[in-house]
Order: structure tokens, then sequence, then C-alpha cells
């Protein structure tokens, strides 16, 4: 981990609780769907442990770790959104 460090100096790790371990996949097979704008300058890894999406995100300097951080909470609302309108009466109730 030392050489992971001194590459990728700037790292940030968020839990993202879901309802189900089946919705956690969700979000992380959605957003790995997209892949990382600027690879050479942040490098993100997702997994599933229990009902939350593990993101590590690392990254070259603290304004690419900033912009990958935003970029995320983006897709992460999107998704989330997503998942609470298929996953409920929402369409019903929404006419």
């Amino acid at each position: 981990m030392e050489s992971e460090s001194s590459t990728w100096p700037c790292y940030e790790e968020h839990w993202v609780p879901f309802a189900s371990p089946d919705l956690a996949l969700v979000a992380l097979k959605s957003i790995q769907a997209d892949p990382e704008l600027r690879p050479n300058q942040v490098k993100r890894i997702l997994s599933v442990q229990d009902n939350s999406l593990h993101v590590q995100l690392y990254a070259k300097d603290e304004r690419a770790l900033r912009m990958a951080l935003q970029s995320l909470q983006q897709m992460i609302y999107v998704v989330q959104t997503a998942i609470t309108w298929f996953s409920t009466d929402y369409w019903k109730t929404a006419a």
C-alpha cells in the first residue's frame, strides 16, 4: 500500500446504505457502467458489503478527488431516485 499512497495521495471512503444487498448490487452495477472520466487522475473502487455500497476513491490531487466525489454523488442520487420510483407505487400516485 506504500506505493499506492504515493501514487494516489488523496483518498476518500464512503458507505452508502440501501434497503437490501440486491439494491446495493443494482447501484454498484449502475455506477460501474459509467467509466471514470479521468482514469489517469482518479481511481474508483466499488464493492457491496451487506446492504451497503462501499466506495473508495483515490486521486492524484484534491481537485480531482473533489470532482470525482461530486460526480459520484450525482450518480448515486440518480440511482437512488430510480430505485425509489421503480420499487414503490410512485407511478400509480404520480398521475
